[in-house]
């Protein structure tokens, strides 16, 4: 009686026809695709090639160029992001609101007024409060 090994494998090799015809197939041209940039730093930069085929990372507020780094570490654009002057300035848009004058409303409409304190109105008030409310 033979013993069989658990991990009988079984492997064909290829005729030479086939072989061949594997030969005969092209293979296609890959490009590789570049990688989706995540950080929020690329909001505020864009990637320019200068004349001399260098590549430089340039702000889109100050349009300062920063040097690229190879291995696509963010943190020195986020700290220029962070620090740069004319990006704060523009995100923090009009200082100051201006409100023009309104025309004087009536009475019974909601609005700022002017108003004298009457010591007999407020007692009538107060005292129908009390009566309302107890």
């Amino acid at each position: 009686m033979k013993i069989s090994n658990a991990r009988d494998t079984t492997y064909e090799r290829p005729t030479p026809k086939e072989v061949e015809c594997l030969d005969d197939i092209e293979v296609a041209t890959y490009t590789r695709r570049n990688r989706k940039k995540t950080s929020i730093v690329w909001q505020e930069l864009i990637v320019v090639k200068l004349v001399d085929g260098t590549k430089k990372v340039q702000c889109n507020n100050c349009k300062i160029k920063l040097s690229k780094n190879k291995d696509g570490a963010t943190t020195q654009y986020k700290r220029h992001v962070n620090g740069c002057v004319k990006r704060q300035v523009s995100l923090k848009g009009q200082g100051n609101l201006f409100l023009a004058p309104q025309a004087p409303r009536s009475d019974n409409a909601n609005g700022i007024q002017t108003w004298k304190y009457d010591q007999a109105k407020i007692r009538e008030v107060v005292s129908h409060m009390i009566m309302v409310h107890y």
